[in-house]
């Protein structure tokens, strides 16, 4: 995916700092994509779904980035398979850490989304963490992704972290002209986080200077003030 492709590549910059494990499915776009760094990761061909090929991604790590899953659009035109994918996934990552001794448990960062909070409207632009969830009726990709976060959040695991991402700006955005585009109010506001952004933070996070107060709680995504778009501004520079 998009957040996880620019993680990776973050992460592929500081060889002497991680040994990077990634999960794919083993379609022929995958192979072509993964096959240029068979020398700099080792990669775990699978699926989400299947509690075997999350173990082996899990076993031995010391963190757990969890980004994969299905994502809007086709989330919304496949509700059915975002809900066993997005939760499927969670619990087998939740399991497949709890399965680890436990003074070797690798922390979990878990990917969540500011849908979760459901729309924004006038004089409530700007969220805060601990809004409550209140995803928008038929968002069939926000309902999947607060319980996920849930499965992840409310489990025995002894370090795990929610970072809910924004909407992604990223070159290929412009190509994804599909009627999600109209789903939001012209008068509601976003705060976008670039590729960029998003890819350096999942590498942050896996430092070894994170503070112990930063786990075990709840983060929004974005990219700062000059990131914070309305709706309308945003339709008009697409």
């Amino acid at each position: 995916g998009t957040m996880g492709w620019a993680g990776m590549q973050e992460l592929l910059r500081y060889p002497e700092r991680y040994k990077v494990r990634v999960l794919a499915r083993p379609s022929e776009k995958n192979k072509r994509k993964l096959a240029p760094y068979s020398d700099k990761i080792e990669v775990v061909w699978g699926n989400l779904t299947r509690y075997e090929n999350v173990l082996l991604g899990v076993t031995g790590a010391d963190m757990v980035l969890h980004v994969g899953g299905m994502v809007s659009p086709q989330a919304d035109y496949r509700p059915t398979t975002t809900r066993k994918t997005n939760l499927t996934a969670a619990k087998n990552i939740r399991d497949a850490v709890l399965a680890q001794p436990v003074d070797k448990q690798p922390k979990v960062v878990y990917i969540g989304s500011v849908a979760q909070m459901g729309d924004r409207r006038e004089p409530l632009h700007w969220g805060r963490t601990g809004d409550p969830i209140c995803v928008s009726a038929y968002d069939h990709y926000g309902i999947t992704k607060a319980m996920a976060e849930r499965i992840i959040t409310n489990s025995p695991i002894k370090n795990w972290v929610s970072l809910r991402q924004s909407g992604i700006l990223y070159p290929a955005i412009l190509k994804n002209y599909d009627p999600i585009m109209f789903h939001v109010p012209v008068r509601g506001v976003l705060e976008w986080a670039t590729v960029e952004d998003s890819g350096r933070l999942l590498e942050r996070v896996c430092r070894d200077d994170v503070p112990e107060e930063f786990w075990k709680r709840y983060y929004n995504i974005g990219s700062g003030e000059q990131y914070r778009l309305s709706n309308y501004e945003f339709e008009c520079l697409l």
